[in-house]
């Protein structure tokens, strides 16, 4: 693991900053492009390589120099399938721009941004990630920590909360629920299969501005353009091509086309905190209001966030969407830790029967592509946990 100690940005100029580690990690540091705002932002890199080799980049943003992840509050944002970090600035200047000492992860999801492609596309699962993240919280010790989970990541961040609840403070999940709308499914493997490189910026701009022009109807250019600044990068030969590995839209249709799906009603019932969110946008094809009326039946204390005219998924860097993460995050960082005994105890049973349902799920043929810590997981908490939901 690379950690870059705290570096100092002010905003004298529009642009961006490139950064560079002195030759410590890969040319994929070109990629690695941080829009300057007009508060002042200490930065962090983090770079953590995983048991499959796999090089993961992580940005830890402060308003303070002297941030520490142990004591300090964070919000950590989980992209999505196919996405970056960049996703989530703009919410993470928004929440920067405060009196209060906060700190901002954002993490590229393998094989998106400036994290390494995997080798194998079968190391493209929700499992996988979780256990990215799950690495660089415990690596960097962050200890009081606001999930905000957008699409796919909302899956990652109810797991995670469940395996480190005593790190946990609240989560937010961001257009995603115990339920996802087939035709939601269909429209982002449909997207994330089609092999979207361009020779001209225009051209790739005007792509970024059909394909979200439906989502988001009351977007503007300057919208768009950051849509297509957080969707592209140019390649070694110049033309414009997606920020992410293409192998990642074959395992989203591998796993998708498959007859059976885990129940994410069973995640969902394990996830116990007093702060728990939904945002769901009005046109969105990925949560139904059905689904979230579900939620709010199982979890009576959600707190519900609808968002007008946006779809899948809500853009979370406007000044309102701001102003809600900011009062539910400091409501949420003013609740004293779980203890991870009592709720593995409760909830652990949850908690396995949704991984070993995953990893069933995950099986292709006879070889399971489980990560070997995940496998001793299962164990854990099914000898534990299961025996004494059998006994009760």
């Amino acid at each position: 693991m690379i950690t870059i100690e705290p570096q100092f940005y002010t905003r004298d100029y529009s642009g961006y900053v490139k950064m560079g580690m002195n030759g410590a990690v890969p040319q994929v540091l070109a990629d690695a492009q941080l829009p300057l705002v007009n508060a002042p932002i200490y930065s962090r890199m983090i770079f953590q390589t995983m048991a499959d080799g796999t090089l993961i980049h992580a940005r830890l943003l402060t308003n303070t120099p002297n941030f520490d992840p142990k004591t300090g509050h964070t919000i950590a944002f989980i992209s999505g399938i196919t996405r970056r970090m960049q996703d989530n600035l703009d919410a993470a200047h928004g929440l920067l721009n405060s009196r209060r000492k906060i700190g901002v992860l954002l993490i590229d999801t393998r094989g998106c941004g400036v994290s390494s492609i995997a080798e194998k596309s079968s190391h493209y699962t929700i499992l996988h990630e979780a256990w990215d993240y799950f690495t660089i919280l415990t690596k960097q010790d962050f200890k009081n920590v606001v999930l905000v989970g957008s699409s796919r990541g909302g899956i990652v961040s109810q797991l995670l909360a469940c395996v480190i609840p005593n790190r946990i403070r609240g989560i937010m999940l961001n257009d995603v629920g115990c339920k996802i709308e087939e035709r939601g499914i269909m429209r982002i493997r449909s997207s994330s299969e089609t092999q979207k490189i361009f020779l001209n910026m225009d051209d790739a701009l005007n792509f970024t501005r059909t394909s979200y022009k439906k989502i988001f109807p009351e977007f503007r250019d300057n919208h768009y353009v950051k849509l297509f600044n957080y969707s592209f990068r140019i390649a070694a030969d110049g033309r414009f091509e997606p920020c992410y590995d293409m192998n990642i839209a074959k395992a989203f249709s591998a796993q998708t086309g498959m007859k059976k799906a885990p129940n994410l009603t069973t995640l969902f019932k394990a996830v116990r905190f007093p702060h728990f969110a939904v945002v769901r946008g009005e046109l969105s094809d990925f949560l139904s209001a059905r689904t979230v009326a579900r939620m709010q039946r199982l979890h009576p204390n959600l707190q519900v966030i609808d968002v007008p005219h946006q779809g899948h998924t809500p853009f979370l860097g406007s000044k309102k969407m701001v102003r809600i993460l900011r009062k539910f995050s400091k409501q949420a960082f003013k609740m004293p830790a779980m203890s991870a005994v009592q709720y593995y105890t409760k909830f652990g049973a949850h908690i396995a029967k949704f991984i070993w349902e995953y990893g069933l799920y995950m099986t292709i043929g006879r070889q399971t592509i489980l990560p070997t810590k995940w496998l001793q997981l299962i164990k854990v908490l099914s000898a534990r946990m299961l025996k004494r939901v059998s006994t009760s």
